[in-house]
Parts: structure tokens; C-alpha cells; sequence
């Protein structure tokens, strides 16, 4: 979701609860939770002969019927250049495809923002701007976390969202790849043996010194999406919103998935 339903409050109600959100993160133990925009950009040795990796702007604007722009998404698209037989066109064009369905969530929102926008008298669209961080790059991956920013007034009034996504493409073939591209053929049981293992590195991990309940597990699994995670030696490194299980919580509660999980069910030889 680019946003969330703003109905029901006031303007002065929604700055409030949007810099609380931007503000609010708790610890844990066996995993990490994050607060969005924090720098947990994981650094990485250069390999001689890779592509670079520079930012082009994008922009994409949803109108109603009157012809106003209700809706604004803005990007800073990562673009590799360079490195001798990487098909960096063709991972270029999917990472732009990316921001283009990631935006297109938009269009379900313009009736909802014209009516707020009304609402509130206000000439601003509601917007969104999605920033990748290169968290990792090999000869056979890039790994990128896509943090994503939103505001119901206008691109001057951004604050960090609780929401993410994962962007891992295929440095030989420009394809995007999600944690069960590493799976065998049996991908329905190694998504189902994943989940099991995420459930029980929250189980404690999630609140310091306190327990989940068997639902807040079960809503892990409910949500579990393959996408949701960025990769850096060996270590696959899973990501859900707090929000999901605990609904006043904000930033995301990372997982790390490393080679001792997942043997036998993910593998980089692919």
C-alpha cells in the first residue's frame, strides 16, 4: 500500500500521528527491529569489472476527472552503467518496471485523495517518493531495500513511512528474483519451512523479554511475502511492517536468515 486511509482524522490528527510513526521503533534479541530511515546500508567490497550504480528521477502524476493531480509518485531509480557482459540494459528496464507497478498502487487511491483533498481544501496531491539503497553486488546478484516515503499534503511533507520492498535481480540474466528463486522445484514446502523459520526467530525476538501469541505467529504467516527481503553474504535478511502483528508499532522487524537456517532449503547455485 502507497497509503494508508487518512479518513476519520483531522489534518492537525495526521501530522501528529505521521511524526509518532516516524519516531517510534522497539528493540529486540534475535532479530532487529528498524525505524524507517534508518542507515542500515550494508557496505560491500568493490569486485573489479561490475557495473556502477547511479539515481535517475522519475515521476508519474493520477488525475481525476476533473484533470487535477490527486496522486504524485516520485522515484530515485537505481541504473547500472558499465562492467563488460552484464545485461545491464535489461536490468535496467526491470527496475524501472519495478517503480512503475509499485506506483500503479496509486490509481486505486484517486477517488479516496480527491475527496480528502476536497476534504481538507487542499490543492495537494496526495505523494509518495520510493529511494533504493544498494545493500549488496556480485557477479550473479544486486540486492536493493526500496524505502518508501508519504504524505497526504504534498511532496514538500514527506516523512518515512513504516513500508518497504525488496528489489533482488539476476546479474546474468536481468531477472528479479525473490527468496524462492533460491529454492529447488519443491518451492511450496521451502516457502512453508521459511515461514516456520521467521515464526520462531520472532517468537522471542520481536518484544524483548515477551512472548507472540499464536495469532500474532499465524498473522506472519498470513502476510509472508518472498519479496520482502534484501541479501548480502550468505545472509538473506527478511523483513516484515511491525504494524502487522502489532498495530501501534512502526518500522520493520528484520530477520536474518543465515546459512545454518535455510541449508537445504535455499541455495545461490541456481
Amino acid at each position: 500500500m502507497l497509503y494508508p486511509n487518512p479518513f476519520c482524522f483531522t489534518k492537525k490528527f495526521i501530522s501528529v500521528l505521521l511524526a509518532a510513526a516516524a519516531l517510534l521503533s522497539l528493540c529486540s534479541c534475535s532479530g532487529k527491529s528498524i525505524k524507517f530511515g534508518d542507515d542500515i546500508t550494508q557496505t560491500t567490497e568493490a569486485i573489479p569489472g561490475l557495473p556502477s550504480v547511479e539515481t535517475t528521477q522519475d515521476k508519474r502524476e493520477f488525475k481525476d476527472e476533473s484533470g487535477r493531480t490527486v496522486c504524485l509518485v516520485t522515484g530515485e531509480i537505481p541504473q547500472l552503467s558499465g562492467g563488460a557482459g552484464y545485461p545491464t540494459d535489461k536490468i535496467n528496464s526491470a527496475l524501472k518496471l519495478m517503480f512503475v507497478h509499485k506506483s500503479d498502487e496509486a490509481k486505486n487511491n484517486i477517488k479516496n485523495a480527491a475527496e480528502f483533498m476536497d476534504s481538507q481544501s487542499s490543492e495537494q496531491p496526495w505523494s509518495t517518493k520510493l529511494t533504493y539503497e544498494l545493500k549488496y553486488m556480485d557477479e550473479s546478484i544486486v540486492s536493493f531495500l526500496c524505502n518508501i516515503y508519504f504524505s497526504y499534503f504534498g511532496p514538500d511533507t514527506l516523512v518515512p513511512s513504516h513500508t518497504a520492498v525488496g528489489v533482488c535481480v539476476d546479474m546474468k540474466t536481468g531477472e528479479i528474483l525473490n527468496l524462492l528463486s533460491f529454492a529447488g522445484d519443491e518451492k511450496d514446502a521451502a516457502r512453508q519451512q521459511l515461514i516456520e523459520i521467521v515464526q520462531k526467530k520472532s517468537v522471542t525476538g520481536f518484544y524483548a523479554g515477551n512472548t507472540l501469541t499464536e495469532e500474532q505467529l499465524q498473522l506472519i504467516a498470513d502476510t509472508f511475502d518472498e519479496n520482502n527481503f534484501w541479501y548480502k553474504d550468505g545472509v538473506f535478511s527478511y523483513f516484515f511492517d511491525r504494524a502487522t502483528i502489532a498495530q501501534n508499532d512502526s518500522g520493520y522487524y528484520v530477520c536474518e536468515l543465515k546459512p545454518s537456517d535455510y541449508s537445504g532449503i535455499l541455495s545461490l547455485e541456481r
